[in-house]
């Protein structure tokens, strides 16, 4: 009876046991594919963490995006500036280096980190927008004003002394 109940019982934790989180586990950053990144950005208390190098944030980031380069010397005392009570989700271009910047986070006392693993490319790929940094400035043409940077150049039709004006025509670069 004793050896039946005693085996009874250690069926019942072997069981229980897989289930169970350990507290590695519960540090662990939760990881989150397009679908629901896409839905958790849009929350004020969410903040989208770029871990890529500024080159490429600079070619196309996920809109509103904070660019911190996991791969510069100073991250660790980058991140000690950022607000500890938002919920900071994290993503590169594919998940390795989200993964190591989610480590550090939960490392410096962040307690809300979500690791987005399909990374910037899933993000592309599901045809999500897209936001580029671009070098914007004006010039006088002529006896107008235009609006150039990296892809386009506007022409502020009839700009007066610096005012703009609403009349304008967007013109991408190699076609005026």
């Amino acid at each position: 009876m004793k050896l039946n109940l005693a085996l009874l019982l250690l069926t019942a934790t072997l069981a229980i046991a897989p289930h169970s989180a350990t507290a590695a586990d519960a540090a662990k950053p939760k990881k989150i594919m397009v679908e629901e990144f896409d839905t958790l950005r849009a929350k004020p208390q969410h903040v989208v963490l770029d871990v890529r190098t500024p080159e490429e944030f600079k070619a196309g980031h996920v809109p509103g995006a904070t660019n911190v380069s996991v791969g510069d010397a100073d991250f660790a005392k980058k991140i000690a500036t950022l607000d500890k009570s938002k919920t900071y989700l994290v993503h590169c271009a594919k998940g390795h280096r989200s993964a190591l910047a989610t480590d550090q986070l939960t490392k410096a006392g962040f307690k809300s980190v979500i690791d987005f693993t399909g990374g910037f490319e899933a993000w592309k790929k599901a045809g999500k927008p897209v936001e580029k940094v671009f070098h914007k400035m004006e010039v006088k043409c002529g006896t107008y004003w235009c609006e150039v940077s990296d892809d386009m150049y506007k022409v502020l039709v009839d700009k007066v002394e610096g005012e703009p004006h609403d009349k304008s025509k967007t013109i991408p670069k190699g076609e005026g």
